[in-house]
């Protein structure tokens, strides 16, 4: 296993608001000093809700799966889809946001992703948080 790769104190974040499910969350990301995406975090507007729970507890589980080195295309793969392809959960939802692509096909080079500069207008294809 890599060593875990630790955030700067430090770093550029964007967060904004997304519906999963019928359910609104507010989601921050924030990168790596090279562009990288580092950690997520999901937030229920209902606060103790089951669904709120389980995305935050997934949003840092992958969050520690990108800091031991998990391409975020890796997670974004393997998250569940729905007969259109469309992302069904909040964590997949957002990685499609900060990705703006689905995942590559198998077998093909997976493209850089290039996540938005932090704080930019429209940096994502959700409301932007106030």
């Amino acid at each position: 296993m890599s060593a875990r790769r630790r955030l700067p104190n430090r770093r550029g974040s964007v967060t904004f608001a997304l519906e999963a499910g019928g359910l609104r969350f507010t989601c921050t990301a924030s990168w790596f000093d090279d562009g990288s995406l580092g950690e997520v975090f999901l937030q229920n507007h209902k606060a103790d809700s089951t669904a709120g729970i389980m995305a935050s507890d997934s949003a840092i589980a992958a969050s520690l799966a990108l800091q031991y080195g998990c391409p975020p295309e890796v997670l974004q793969k393997a998250l569940s889809r729905d007969a259109r392809g469309d992302p069904t959960g909040p964590l997949g939802i957002v990685l499609d946001t900060l990705y703006r692509k689905q995942p590559p096909a198998a077998g093909a080079p997976a493209p850089a992703p290039s996540p938005p500069p932090p704080g930019a207008p429209g940096a994502a294809a959700a409301e932007p948080v106030s």
